[in-house]
């Protein structure tokens, strides 16, 4: 008798030991998951932000007219691949799980430059010239 206690405790304790370990498996999964969604929220957020922030810059130097400048200072996230000026629109491309996607913000007047892709802060020049509104790198 003292022979089948030892097992049922050895058996109940393995499987304990089991449920332990899929329990841990299914928190790392969902733990990975949400920290994964949370910095593609973040990502699309500084994005939006400086997508956002350099519309209003384009369209207050050029209602300000022909020789006005601002500096405004942006915060670009890891997941840009391009960040372009032409016509009348700003073109940013971010990169999420391999897919590419493009977001657009059209604005008053012709604008041109390219912008950073890379992580960082960046200070950027915003200037006025004819009508033009001309982007770029500090």
């Amino acid at each position: 008798m003292n022979f089948f206690l030892k097992n049922s405790k050895g058996q109940v304790a393995t499987e304990y030991l089991m449920l332990v370990g899929i329990c841990l498996l299914i928190i790392a999964g969902v733990s990975g998951y949400a920290f994964t969604q949370y910095q593609d929220t973040i990502s699309s957020s500084q994005t939006k932000e400086a997508i956002l922030g350099i519309k209003e810059a384009v369209n207050n130097v050029y209602a300000l007219g022909n020789g006005n400048a601002l500096i405004i200072k942006i915060s670009i996230p890891n997941n840009i691949s391009s960040f372009t000026a032409s016509e009348n629109a700003l073109r940013i491309t971010t990169s999420t799980f391999g897919s590419l996607v493009e977001s657009t913000e059209v604005v008053d007047t012709n604008v041109s430059g390219v912008l950073p892709t890379l992580a960082g802060q960046y200070d950027i020049l915003v200037s006025n010239n004819n009508g033009a509104v001309i982007l770029g790198e500090i």
